[in-house]
């Protein structure tokens, strides 16, 4: 099996999607039927590959992705009714503003002609600023000659845009580069290609996978053996880390590290500062899988892997044959198995194409599977979001009404928070516009009951709890009170504080534990947990924001204001001489 095909994994997914491709699993409801309404549900569902009329799409949309922050949505499509002048009769991609409803096309060069050749694989950066795609284009930037498929780098805000897949000197690859994917900030491009000019010493006549880094212009290669040498394989996949470090690959070859008899499709992850190359897909008790497994998505800190795989040895009690989707923890280096069903059985049809969040806490995955929640009646391929702090489990692919789609339905992309979710579909049912060509149209899905929500993973303290925010009342910009946040399970009778910003989300490394807040951040004034130190778990922390804002510390907290913040608090018999635990974070806006 070869790794290395240019047409794009989410292309061969939206076919099975139902566009184009039957997938017998899924067969079930007649596209145009009359689909359940299982609900209760809250959010919507909105229609993002728009029409110039209010239409959908005149042909496909596909490979969406998502900003941090759900405001931008970019896709690949081919589409002519979307936006004017589109004329080369070729798929473009597209970039959708959530707040201001306008939708522009990024493949064009910087005079404004529309590109020459056929574009896809859209992906994005963390801010929205940089989109990633492949084309086989000679027109987007000047001097492109090679004549092969290249990976692009579109930063919008600044209009310029250039090629990533490239060595280290500039030199553009002699054959096609694809499968790529780019790191939170925009600044790491990961891709596969067969070109052997792109590092020196490349004489494997196979795939490879590389990182380019935007910052310094440098490449090099990823998909090498533990000792460091060229694969005896082709290599394909990526997936990056936030700061470059781990690159997801994949590859049959057997030499990658000792051990790996099993001939099939592995997955591995490089770690790029400690040289090193980890396989992910590994059996049980050790030695090879016993099926294919390919990669799909790496957390940004680096530390959790999302892979598909058809082996049955990876985890106790998998006894089937067919395709789900597997979580590796890249430093305790367990697996666990993300595509089971609401009560922890195994789902009665196959799953893949797992997304997991940047911060590792939310994990979607598709599957036909009638099983995996109750009420699922419509016989189609639907996407499914695990909250793996809560253990909760949902199917958010349906309509704002909490109906089912009536044809495959996936999720491709989510914020930071999953608040907002991109969704791939061909159903005719999601919104009001209908889809009577049956085309594959992009759909934003927002998820958000009103109210903070909670998103991040928090710290795993010494006495083995996880502290968890909860909310009760209005954060408001006038009430003098009655917004109470706070967060149970910490050490009993400790320091604390919570600490907060209005940038955004993010995750980076704190001491032992991660920041979820973007900074620059600002704080409230020492706080202190109830309980006893002796009893496990038993501290919890709380304070009223309203009251907090009256006091005048912040002159920022106003009216339509919205906050992410995160409590601390220390943590005596952790790890370190100043050791601490952080709770998961919480988001809302500042109602007037």
């Amino acid at each position: 099996m070869d790794l290395l095909r240019s047409t794009s994994r989410t292309e061969r997914l939206a076919r099975a999607l139902g566009l184009g491709v039957t997938i017998a699993a899924s067969a079930g409801a007649a596209s145009g039927m009359q689909a359940a309404c299982p609900g209760p549900y809250t959010g919507t569902t909105v229609l993002v590959s728009r029409s110039l009329t209010g239409g959908v799409g005149d042909f496909d949309s596909f490979d969406p992705d998502i900003s941090g922050d759900g405001r931008y949505v970019v896709f690949a499509t081919a589409a002519t009714n979307l936006i004017a002048g589109d004329t080369n009769g070729l798929p473009d991609i597209h970039l959708f503003d959530r707040v201001t409803g306008t939708q522009v096309r990024l493949t064009q060069s910087a005079s404004g002609v529309i590109a020459n050749g056929d574009s896809r694989g859209s992906k994005i950066s963390q801010d929205g600023m940089r989109v990633l795609f492949s084309s086989t284009a000679n027109n987007l930037v000047p001097g492109d000659s090679n004549g092969r498929v290249d990976v692009f780098v579109a930063d919008w805000a600044t209009g310029s845009m250039w090629i990533a897949s490239k060595s280290s000197t500039g030199v553009q690859a002699n054959l096609d580069s694809f499968q790529h994917s780019i790191s939170s900030t925009g600044r790491w491009i990961a891709f596969a290609s067969k070109a052997n000019n792109i590092v020196p010493g490349d004489t494997n006549a196979n795939g490879d996978t590389f990182v380019h880094d935007a910052l310094l212009g440098t490449t090099e290669r990823v998909s090498l053996t533990a000792a460091g040498l060229q694969s005896s394989g082709n290599a394909g996949g990526s997936a990056v880390s936030g700061d470059g470090r781990f690159v997801v690959f994949g590859t049959a070859a057997s030499d990658i590290v000792p051990g790996d008899l099993n001939g099939l499709p592995d997955t591995f992850v490089r770690d790029r500062v400690q040289q090193t190359t980890t396989l992910v897909s590994r059996a049980l008790q050790g030695g090879s899988a016993n099926g294919v497994s390919t990669p799909d998505r790496i957390s940004d800190d680096g530390q959790q892997v999302l892979f598909s795989s058809t082996a049955n040895n990876l985890v106790l009690g998998d006894s089937g044959a067919g395709l789900d989707a597997f979580l590796f923890n890249n430093t305790t280096q367990v697996i666990t198995r993300m595509s089971l069903t609401h009560d922890g059985q195994p789902p009665n049809a196959e799953s893949f194409q797992p997304v997991i969040s940047r911060d590792g806490r939310w994990v979607n995955f598709f599957s036909p599977a009638s099983n995996i929640v109750p009420n699922d009646t419509n016989g189609q391929i639907d996407g499914f979001l695990v909250d793996r702090v809560h253990g909760t489990l949902l199917r958010p692919t349906v309509t704002s009404g909490g109906c089912e789609g009536n044809s495959g339905t996936g999720v491709f992309g989510m914020s930071d928070d999953a608040r907002f979710l991109v969704m791939l579909s061909s159903a005719d049912n999601l919104t009001p516009e209908g889809n009577p060509l049956h085309r594959g149209n992009i759909y934003l899905r927002d998820q958000a009951a009103p109210g903070p929500q909670t998103y991040c993973v928090p710290h795993l303290h010494s006495q083995a709890c996880l502290a968890l925010v909860s909310s009760v009342g209005v954060p408001s910009a006038s009430a003098a009170s009655g917004f109470l946040i706070q967060a149970d399970r910490f050490v009993g009778s400790q320091p604390a504080l919570f600490f907060y910003g209005s940038s955004g989300s993010t995750v980076l490394p704190l001491g032992p534990a991660a920041l979820c807040v973007r900074p620059p951040l600002r704080r409230t004034t020492l706080l202190s947990t109830s309980g006893q130190p002796i009893i496990p778990c038993d501290g919890t922390v709380a304070f009223d924001f309203n009251a907090w804002r009256t006091l005048g510390h912040d002159p920022s907290l106003i009216a339509g204001a919205t906050i992410w913040g995160q409590f601390w608090s220390r943590d005596p018999s952790g790890t370190g001489p100043r050791s601490f635990a952080t709770s998961d974070a919480l988001v809302f806006t500042l109602a007037p």
